[in-house]
């Protein structure tokens, strides 16, 4: 409930879990004094990055390749997550089929596509040999299933394409064309795009079974036309209840994963601090992989922090608006997927005599946490404001093998052969700009570390991972 228990269940921990979690560490504590220094002090500072890293490629050598791979990751996991993995597969698998149901088949194309051509090592596009009519053909194969996903859901919730994928980006001029490059790069290349998404309780989906919280709804969504465009493709929801954005943010690398190409700020009802909203973004700024930042409001604070808005592509996906123009509509059908909302809509795929879906027991089923249909519109929003961006990625990929206007194009293995480069060409070097909070000092907002965490969930090492297992005293360093 609330959070895959394969994906790290610190998010929806009882307080009798809890309790019993603390009441080890204190026992351990009592036994090794430098466990309780560890524990206090949080982070570890192993590596100093430098403020503004090289212009040069990263490369994901451990990315995970299918979603089922992912939750066997090395974000930590219980004793018993093999059992709770297959758990969470059933739940994502059952997620697909209701939305294809809900939405009118909106994620044609289902998941079976998404592991058939990524996740089981299938297929590659072999740019160096792959002709321009090919080449073509695959990306009218792409263009044709983002168009089909877009359509089911604008079908289902009766509502024009400008409403249900607004966003707002800071950088009027630039716009999306960062984040839509970065596709475009991941198609070229086949390499990975990952979005994480940190946050509090309702990000996490408390109150619903984990399935049900937005940003799983996006990854389904999402996932036939990332697969087609062969995209190795991953939305991690790493919230965790009650908690803000810093420290965590600290140690966004090993946080949310030095693979991360979109972060998302969702600590609305938790953080309204504008030092921390700031920490966030420049430690996204020093990330290896120089991640775009997305906030899930509009933040007062944001707007006067004009240095950002181009380097990190700065934007926020707001669901409020849309949240209200769908309550309104006049088509019944479409707004009863967004009126009399509860808990658990994905919970179980046998339904009642009465055509309703069966209750859980899922704790936080609270008046502050969305029920499952404000979850699945927020998932809807943010699946086609990125697949909008996708679309762009095809159709400049397209123009680049035609050539714009009368001008020769390139052919495929040409295009990957250009200098793909991560980091941004409007990259800043944060030394040489003043924070805007006046208590974001250097060692928050300057510097980058590693980190081993007790906190879950976590993509980098953990409190145990770094002592030495016979002794219980000596320090054992991760090679960074």
């Amino acid at each position: 409930c609330g959070r895959a228990k394969a994906g790290g269940d610190a998010g929806t921990m009882s307080a009798s879990a809890l309790g019993e979690r603390v009441h080890i560490a204190l026992a351990a504590a009592k036994k090794i004094v430098i466990l309780s220094v560890v524990v206090g002090v949080l982070m570890l500072v192993l590596v100093d990055w430098p403020v503004v890293g090289s212009h040069s490629e990263h490369t994901v050598s451990a990315h995970p390749r299918s979603l089922e791979s992912f939750s066997a990751s090395p974000m930590q996991h219980t004793a018993d997550s093999g059992a709770e993995s297959e758990s969470t597969r059933m739940q994502r698998g059952r997620l697909a089929e209701t939305l294809e149901m809900d939405v009118k088949k909106a994620t044609k194309g289902d998941r079976e596509s998404y592991h058939t051509q990524v996740g089981n090592g299938g297929r590659r596009l072999e740019s160096e040999t792959m002709s321009k009519e090919g080449a073509l053909k695959w990306l009218a194969e792409v263009k044709s299933s983002i168009k089909s996903t877009q359509q089911g859901l604008i079908d289902a919730y009766k509502l024009p394409m400008e409403k249900i994928s607004e966003v707002s980006f800071f950088d009027k001029e630039q716009g999306n064309d960062a984040i839509v490059k970065r596709l475009l790069r991941a198609m070229v290349l086949n390499d990975s795009f990952v979005y994480v998404v940190g946050g509090m309780s309702d990000t996490a989906g408390h109150g619903n079974m984990f399935a049900d919280s937005y940003p799983q709804v996006m990854a389904d969504i999402m996932a036939p036309a990332m697969a087609k465009a062969k995209i190795k493709f991953e939305v991690r929801n790493l919230a965790m209840g009650g908690v803000p954005s810093y420290p965590g943010s600290m140690c966004m690398k090993d946080a949310f994963g030095p693979d991360a190409d979109v972060v998302m700020w969702d600590f609305r009802m938790v953080e309204h601090a504008s030092l921390n909203g700031e920490i966030y973004i420049r430690q996204a700024l020093m990330h290896p992989r120089r991640p775009f930042v997305a906030f899930k409001r509009p933040n007062g604070y944001l707007n006067s922090m004009k240095n950002y808005f181009t380097p990190a592509s700065l934007h926020v996906v707001d669901e409020r608006d849309l949240a209200k123009l769908a309550s309104s509509n006049s088509n019944t059908t479409a707004r009863d997927l967004v009126e009399n909302d509860n808990f658990c809509g994905f919970s179980d795929p046998v339904r009642k005599k009465d055509g309703t879906w069966q209750e859980c027991e899922c704790p936080g089923q609270v008046r502050w946490h969305a029920g499952y249909k404000l979850q699945r519109l927020r998932g809807v929003q943010m699946a086609l404001v990125y697949l909008n961006m996708l679309d762009l990625a095809v159709d400049k990929y397209v123009e680049m093998i035609n050539g714009p206007g009368d001008e020769p194009g390139e052919s495929p293995s040409d295009i990957m052969q250009r200098r793909w480069e991560i980091g941004h060409n409007k990259q800043i070097d944060l030394a040489e700009h003043a924070p805007y909070s006046k208590d974001c000092r250097g060692i928050f907002c300057s510097r980058a570390y590693s980190c081993a965490m007790s906190w879950e969930p976590r993509m980098g090492p953990g409190l145990t991972d770094i002592f030495d297992s016979e002794t219980k005293w000596k320090l054992d360093y991760p090679v960074s």
